[in-house]
């Protein structure tokens, strides 16, 4: 991996670990302290965790400037569109059927988005001109 790719990848975990820290928060408030549907609260943290993901991986991880926000935003909604499918699939399997904890499945669910999230983005959601 190239040093300016291993440098992004680190700023996309670290961006990535307080992404989680938003979205477990605001799933401990909504389920946990308000008793709302775990989905609900699964959707709405997703929601404003996603939010916070796409401003600070334009700015910090993959600095990207060359393009309106405008022009990347509706990138980065279709593929958080399709991660958020994939969230809610691995949550309803490991909670429905499996009978984990609402944390275990988003937990998996953070895991299997991990990889393809990055890529996505570096090559799709905030790729740079080629020439």
């Amino acid at each position: 991996m190239q040093t300016s790719h291993r440098r992004s990848f680190a700023a996309y975990l670290v961006v990535g670990g307080i992404t989680a820290a938003i979205y477990y928060a605001l799933i401990g408030v909504l389920w946990g302290l308000l008793g709302a549907h775990y989905l609900v609260a699964v959707s709405v943290a997703y929601v404003s965790a996603v939010a916070f993901h796409f401003l600070a991986n334009r700015r910090v991880t993959f600095e990207a400037f060359h393009e309106s926000a405008g022009r990347q935003l509706p990138r980065y909604v279709a593929f958080a569109v399709f991660n958020y499918l994939v969230t809610l699939l691995v949550v309803v399997l490991a909670v429905r059927f499996a009978g984990l904890h609402v944390y275990v499945g988003t937990t998996l669910a953070i895991l299997a988005t991990l990889v393809t999230g990055y890529v996505g983005m570096r090559r799709w959601v905030f790729a740079r001109p080629r020439g």
